[in-house]
């Protein structure tokens, strides 16, 4: 009699042990999946498991902007989306830079960090899509004559400082690729490149989800203070979804790796 009721309860405990485990295991990766899901949407990495992530090759006329041969700012959000990619979603992230990005590598998923100035893929890219936004110098000018531009200060030495800044998100079909997408993070001035990325990372990424609700091609456009060189409270103040995805003769498909060539060295002398 005793037996059969330690019998007993050593099974209800168990069964109790075992439902427990399952249930903290279903409930941590209930938590993950809510997480995971909508930056993943957001990057465009649910699928595709790999992407290219190109940072912007500094002028070396820029000696005091730039660290080594990328600027600090988007040094900093490269290190940032390739850390929160690799580890958070499971993405492997290769990184380049932008003046020696090889041509056989424009046809896949692309992150590119850096505006049209001084990065010559998001110029390229630029120039074949239609994202609804246009660049004069460092201003971002949308498509209704708004302009947005890196607040600077001079302080009591005569030396410029940032105190605001601007950051666009563009993601839209790769134009040499309809497989693929590419992801421009651009910034007013260098800042506004990390502005770009934070706008896609952590705790934003739930509110930039609900701004472009599940669009596969959209366009975001940040800003946040400049304190001592560092980004703080980074908002999303607007959103769209571009009308078009592609450009003039983007809109006809590039086959085959000599195409490819073909179409990035047209499309180079065009926008030059």
């Amino acid at each position: 009699m005793i037996d059969e009721i330690l019998s007993g309860v050593s099974g209800n405990l168990f069964s109790g042990a075992i439902a427990f485990v399952f249930g903290l295991l279903a409930r941590r990766a209930w938590s993950r999946w809510t997480k995971t899901r909508p930056a993943g949407q957001l990057w465009g990495v649910l699928r595709e498991k790999r992407v290219e992530l190109v940072l912007t090759t500094a002028p070396e006329s820029s000696p005091r902007e730039n660290s080594s041969l990328v600027f600090p700012s988007e040094a900093i959000a490269g290190g940032e989306v390739s850390s929160y990619l690799t580890n958070m979603l499971k993405v492997e992230c290769r990184t380049r830079l932008s003046g020696t990005f090889p041509s056989t590598s424009w046809n896949r998923n692309l992150i590119v960090i850096g505006g049209p100035v001084h990065n010559n893929v998001t110029r390229i890219l630029l120039s074949r899509l239609d994202a609804g936004v246009e660049f004069d110098g460092h201003a971002i000018v949308l498509a209704d004559g708004r302009r947005f531009q890196a607040e600077t200060t001079v302080d009591e030495r005569g030396v410029t400082a940032p105190i605001a800044d601007f950051g666009l998100v563009i993601r839209l079909p790769n134009p040499f690729s309809s497989k693929q997408h590419v992801t421009l993070l651009i910034g007013s001035n260098t800042h506004g490149c990390l502005i770009a990325a934070r706008a896609m990372l952590h705790e934003n990424v739930k509110l930039s989800s609900r701004a472009v609700a599940g669009k596969e091609s959209f366009c975001l456009l940040a800003t946040a203070h400049v304190v001592s060189g560092e980004v703080q409270q980074v908002q999303v103040v607007e959103s769209w979804v571009p009308g078009s995805a592609l450009r003039g003769a983007a809109a006809f498909p590039v086959e085959g790796p000599a195409g490819l060539r073909e179409a990035i060295s047209a499309t180079d002398n065009s926008a030059t």
